[in-house]
This record gives C-alpha cells, structure tokens and sequence, in this order.
C-alpha cells in the first residue's frame, strides 16, 4: 500500500484514545491517507489497515469515525458536525463507541425528561452490544465502552438523573457490567463499588467487594481524587494507617469533601493512639494522668506522650 509508510510499523492500540498515536505525523497519515470525510472513505486503506492491525473492517471503521467526531467535539469544540461522524459510525457500523458519545452529548445537552430519554435510548444500543469483537476462533477484542455504558445506564437508574429512579433497571445493568468485567475494573466502577461499600439501597452490604474493587481501580493506575478518597473513606475502620495516606493524597489534590473530613479522620487516629497507649498498671488519660489498675491507689501525674 503506497500511501501507507508510518502507519506499518507504528505500535497501533486499537482500543486507545487516539489509537495511542504519540506522533503528529502518524495522526496526519492516518486521517489524510484515509479522506474520511462526512461517508466518504478509501475503502482500501481501510480494508488494508484491517489486515495489518487484525481488527474487524466494520470495528476499525466505527472507531476511525469515532475518533473524527471526538477531534472535532473536544478539540474544536464543534458538536454539529461531531454528531455527524457518530450517527454514521452508530448507523452504519453499530458503534457502541459513537452510541455512548452521542447519549453523553445528549444528556449534557437536553436537560429535559425527553432528554432523559433519548439518552437511555442510545445507551441501551451500546450496553446490549456485544461486549467482544470476535477476530477468529481463538482471538477477539473489547468492544469499546460497552462496559461504561452498562455502568452509566446504572448509575442514570438508580439516581433518577433527568427521569424516573429505577433500582430493578439500574441492578440490571450493574450486574450486566460485572460479569463482563472479569475483575479488570475501570473509574467508571467506582460508584458501583461504593454502593456495595455502604449497602445502598438495593444493595447487600459488602464491603470487601467494594474495597477490592475500588483497590483495582487505583492499582491500575487511577489518581481520581474522588476514588482515593472513597478507598480510604470506605477504609478506615479497618486499617487507619493506609485509609489516611489516601485520604490525605485525595486531599493534597484539592478534593473539597477529603479537605474538609480530613482533619476529622486525623483527630480519630490520634484518639486511637492514645487509647492504645496502656501499660501493666494503668492506663493513661488524654489528661495524661495514670489511674492504676488497683484498688484503692491514687492517680499520679506522668510525663506526656508527644501524641497528646
């Protein structure tokens, strides 16, 4: 293929942001050698393109499609014509990608019950997709945000957010997100983790599921303030030392609510600390006077732990 040079040896991701493209000029070849413009395309670059990255032609198209409409809505800040590379690659290609795109436009956009609607609407397409793109018998892919939109669908659920709550629905697609999740848990999981975390409604509690799951969020590499913070809100009863080290890098990150609870969190520690400070015969108060554990003996004042 003539008009191809970098793009042959270049480490293409499909999945990525970008196609995890770092370089100007292999992000010019890909989209200049291709003349994506409005449905037109170079059907043989594209088909090439398939062979040499082992991608489906219909995926790859919807995600070519997909990345034009995310240039042109978060680099040019042009939602008309954005809309217009999704709604092809949602038509034409079933792009679950370009579905999610659309409904997060909507939901932004149309603050209304109707907007509400339309935003479930294409959702649904993208969570009901199939959530692997098979290549062969023994090969497939993930299907781009197909799990994020399971979990969005979720959370628009259970919080009634622009409609109707429905915990039943809302259930549903958690549910649908965790299986297909395979423990390889994304940002996006955090709520969900969280309401396994307090026994929210419609949730039995476990705290377990929840902290391992949020763990994973952040050992994948999250540095979501609000994640730390809910790791070590969610935390602390069970281990101070590491819950406050994340709290307090929630903090440091300009996090209001781990901001304003952390000097909460730090006055439980140092609580803590000084209940655990006893020796054989006594105990010793934050007045920092020992009261002997025998009868009859009289408190005498003792020198202060530095904790105090």
């Amino acid at each position: 293929m003539d008009k191809i040079n970098l793009l042959k040896t270049y480490p293409i991701q499909i999945n990525k942001n970008g196609f995890g493209i770092k370089d100007n000029q292999v992000e010019n070849e890909l989209f200049t050698v291709i003349l994506i413009k409005d449905s037109q395309y170079d059907k043989d670059v594209v088909e090439y393109l398939a062979k040499l990255w082992d991608c489906p032609f219909d995926y790859l198209l919807g995600r070519l499609r997909s990345e034009v409409g995310h240039k042109l809505l978060y680099g040019e800040k042009n939602i008309k014509e954005a809309c217009k590379y999704y709604e092809l690659a949602a038509k034409e290609n079933k792009s679950a990608e370009s579905n999610f795109s659309l409904a997060t436009i909507k939901l932004n956009t149309i603050p209304t019950i109707e907007g509400f609607d339309q935003t479930v609407a294409l959702l649904k397409l993208a969570a009901e997709s199939p959530n692997k793109i098979k290549i062969n018998e023994e090969k497939s892919i993930e299907n781009k945000l197909v799990l994020e939109s399971q979990l969005m669908l979720g959370n628009l659920f259970y919080d009634g957010h622009g409609g109707k709550k429905n915990i039943e629905e809302s259930i549903k697609y958690y549910k649908m997100a965790e299986e297909n999740a395979s423990n390889n848990y994304t940002p996006a999981f955090a709520k969900l983790a969280l309401n396994y975390c307090r026994g929210s409604e419609g949730f039995e509690k476990n705290r377990e599921k929840g902290l391992t799951i949020l763990r994973k969020i952040i050992e994948d590499g999250s540095e979501d303030p609000g994640i730390l913070y809910s790791y070590g809100e969610s935390l602390f009863d069970d281990d101070q030392k590491t819950a406050i080290e994340y709290i307090r890098k929630a903090a440091k990150k300009g996090y209001p609510i781990a901001k304003r609870n952390l000097p909460e969190f730090e006055k439980k520690i140092q609580v803590s600390k000084i209940k655990q400070i006893t020796n054989n015969d006594g105990v010793t108060t934050t007045d920092g006077y020992q009261f002997s554990k025998k009868k009859n003996s009289n408190p005498k004042k003792i020198k202060k732990n530095n904790l105090c």
